[in-house]
């Protein structure tokens, strides 16, 4: 069939095919093994990365450099020299990992190779296709069986789910778990939109949207369902018509008529607060931040006492000391001072700017675009820069797929 078509002559596609696809599910390594095995998975990704990226500076020695290139590289460069200051000059105290080396390793093999890797991908050389259905597989099989273990659990009635929030696996958290099944509503749009005159894709596109919903739901934590919410508004913001109006209307008076009745079966079935988490994304009282308002309160503080400089990129007082802020941001502010948050910003606009365009105009790599919307999304509300390296995946892939569609040579 041509549409698992690649070139396995061409050992070199291959190759590029495999190192995207794994960077991509790199979270999905949580289902493989728990406690300490995690660091030996961990450790193998990081060093399979590596091999591949040396072998694309192989095929690939040059590389066109662009002004964003030299945006990321300054931020990079003040962010990792604060990392290391931190941790080994200032000796900070910190709780996100039990060796320091682990702060490095992670800044350079899981922030900075994957931005490398994916910019010297010639993306044009990729079977888009293919590597959907081969990420639709890998995603729709793990959270096929987190809803089994969730279910079973609730039918046992020996679920652990906090007030209803429940996680993919022994290592992998509510939000975590969240935007896995985002991801494969992404993935599985973005098939609908390649092949929408495919039967067995419509099918698969259904099913895997049911499937994220459903994972979406029962992580009820409400980063997704944000992301979820800007991609659909970016989506149809230009296709506004009376039909899509009218559309939108029925459902959401259907939803506010019924909401009580919803609100009772999540929480019979799923024993979930699906809905009363869900419109607190809607309230500005502070009252549904999870006590993030804590962290972003000292993080700000911290970029206070040196707003030229920065200062740390962990929090350094209080219970929350050693933790990161949850808010990608706020962390470029606190880690690089006004001259980070100001490359940040370029970084994110640009970004937002490349990735609404081929949503716009419904490029064939759609899902990448989508993707660094939930990634930005996902690291404004959790993550560090460091520990978040689909943001660095997704931010690369969009400007190489721009210049790919829009660019000069």
């Amino acid at each position: 069939m041509k549409l698992f078509r690649i070139n396995i002559i061409s050992f070199r596609n291959w190759i590029m095919h495999l190192f995207l696809c794994l960077l991509i599910i790199f979270d999905l390594r949580t289902y493989l093994v728990t406690g300490t095995g995690i660091s030996i998975i961990t450790s193998g990704l990081i060093f399979f990365y590596l091999v591949c990226y040396l072998y694309l500076c192989v095929l690939y020695p040059k590389i066109y450099i662009r002004f964003f290139d030299v945006i990321v590289f300054l931020f990079l460069c003040i962010y990792g020299a604060r990392v290391y200051v931190n941790i080994y000059i200032d000796g900070i105290y910190n709780t996100i990992f039990e060796n320091n080396i682990t702060y490095i390793v992670y800044f350079f093999l899981l922030a900075a190779l994957p931005y490398q890797a994916c910019r010297r991908i010639p993306f044009s050389k990729i079977h888009i296709e293919t590597l959907l259905v081969i990420l639709f597989v890998f995603y729709f099989l793990a959270l096929i069986y987190s809803f089994s273990n969730v279910m079973t659990s609730i039918a046992m009635k020996t679920y652990v789910g906090n007030e209803g929030r429940f996680e993919a696996n022994a290592m992998l958290d509510t939000i975590g778990y969240g935007h896995l099944g985002l991801t494969l509503v992404l993935i599985s749009f973005s098939l609908l939109i390649c092949h929408h005159k495919k039967l067995i894709i419509g099918i698969l596109g259904g099913l895997g949207i049911l499937c994220g919903a459903l994972s979406i739901i029962l992580a009820n934590s409400r980063s997704p369902m944000l992301a979820l919410l800007v991609c659909l508004i970016i989506i149809f913001s230009n296709r506004i018509s009376f039909r899509l109006l009218l559309l939108i209307s029925i459902l959401v008076s259907l939803f506010v008529i019924y909401i009580d009745e919803i609100n009772i079966f999540f929480q019979e079935v799923f024993k979930s607060q699906f809905i009363d988490r869900f419109l607190t994304i809607f309230k500005g009282d502070g009252n549904g931040m999870s006590g993030r308002n804590i962290y972003y309160n000292q993080g700000w503080a911290i970029f206070s006492d040196n707003p030229l400089l920065g200062q740390s990129f962990l929090l350094t007082s209080g219970d929350i000391k050693g933790d990161y802020v949850h808010n990608s941001f706020l962390e470029s502010l606190m880690a690089g001072g006004l001259l980070g948050g100001i490359l940040y910003i370029i970084m994110t606009l640009w970004g937002v700017t490349c990735s609404y365009k081929l949503i716009n105009n419904r490029s064939r790599y759609i899902f990448f675009a989508l993707f660094f919307i939930q990634m930005l999304t996902y690291s404004l509300f959790s993550r560090s820069f460091i520990a978040l390296p689909l943001y660095w995946v997704s931010l690369s892939s969009v400007f190489s797929i721009y210049q790919l569609e829009y660019g000069k040579s």
